[in-house]
């Protein structure tokens, strides 16, 4: 059986390793099905590529997990791989299987694209919860079946009302540290999903800075003002980049929030002039770039290029010298 398993691994059969593995087992501390599931994911992504098996298997020595015995690196031609330990006491039978986190090959192989996983302390078949896990757990499993029921319209206000109505929760998670949340998923679950939502409940915290900002801007003129004001508020066009798109919001007035449960469309009503204010921050930055982009000639001069940085691009132009001095971090 441990021979064929690892023809079943290197010919990404499913099918076969559900036949083969034990079911009373546990394999890399998780139940055998979601292991199986973990592996196929990976088939899934190489298969996506257009790789379809393992070419070939190469010994190796582990020098982690179980330091100084011999692994296993399933590899294929297009520098897909995974690096095993194959538990056996007996070469015919599998006790375990393990990603290899540090396996050593006696020859220097392509290995480009990992298949490995891993998992979280919380998702091991021996995990036994704290009674602070199991309130956080609770709190959040509310608040997933909270967000599942919202209609399919939900008004900014009430929304920021519930959101609001879940702070202990947040708190809790705000307790934990980063260490932490990498090796619970629920806290990384968790802690994202609140993450986003904070990104859109910023829009209404940032009430009365968005009309004090917004009545500035209307006294700005000239570049060199409008680039200040920029600045003094770069914290909230940091805060834009990369979260929603807000000229479809503008367009639309609504922001779909999607998490890896559900969906909710979140009607922005009465906050259409701070979408108007991330916008001018946005446009403004879009068009100074595009102005001071880098010119062949600054290109010619650095073999690694420049970081997209409007205030690197203003430096190359020697433009506003002052201005990149006093906000360069």
């Amino acid at each position: 059986m441990h021979t064929q398993v690892i023809q079943a691994i290197k010919d990404f059969d499913i099918k076969a390793l559900h036949q083969l593995l034990d079911d009373e087992k546990s394999y890399m501390n998780v139940p055998k099905n979601k292991f199986i599931n973990s592996l196929e994911k990976g088939f899934r992504t190489a298969k996506a590529n257009g790789c379809e098996a393992f070419e070939d298997v190469f010994f190796g020595i582990c020098e982690y997990c179980n330091k100084g015995c011999e692994g296993m690196t399933f590899l294929s031609n297009s520098g897909y791989y995974l690096d095993l330990f194959i538990e056996t006491k007996d070469e015919i039978h599998v006790d375990d299987i393990y990603v290899c986190d540090k396996l050593t090959n006696v020859i220097d192989l392509n290995k480009v694209h990992s298949l490995g996983f891993y998992y979280s302390k919380d998702e091991l078949v021996k995990f036994r919860p704290s009674e602070d896990y199991k309130l956080i757990k609770a709190h959040y499993q509310q608040f997933i079946s909270d967000l599942k029921a919202f209609k399919k319209n939900v008004l900014f206000d009430d929304f920021i009302i519930w959101f609001d109505s879940f702070s202990s929760l947040r708190t809790s998670l705000q307790d934990i540290s980063i260490y932490l949340k990498f090796q619970y998923k629920l806290y990384n679950d968790a802690s994202g999903v609140i993450a986003d939502i904070e990104k859109i409940a910023n829009i209404k915290s940032n009430e009365e800075h968005t009309t004090e900002a917004l009545i500035n801007y209307s006294d700005t003129h000239t570049e060199r003002e409008k680039l200040i004001w920029f600045y003094e508020n770069r914290k909230d066009h940091d805060f834009i980049k990369g979260l929603i798109n807000f000229e479809k919001i503008r367009k639309e007035g609504y922001i779909i929030l999607k998490t890896h449960v559900t969906e909710v469309k979140i009607v922005i009503a009465g906050y259409e002039y701070i979408i108007d204010y991330y916008m001018k921050l946005q446009h403004f930055h879009n068009l100074m770039t595009e102005k001071y982009n880098p010119l062949p000639e600054h290109y010619e001069k650095s073999k690694n290029g420049y970081p997209c940085d409007l205030l690197v691009y203003l430096k190359l132009h020697n433009k506003h010298l002052d201005i990149v001095k006093k906000y360069q971090k």
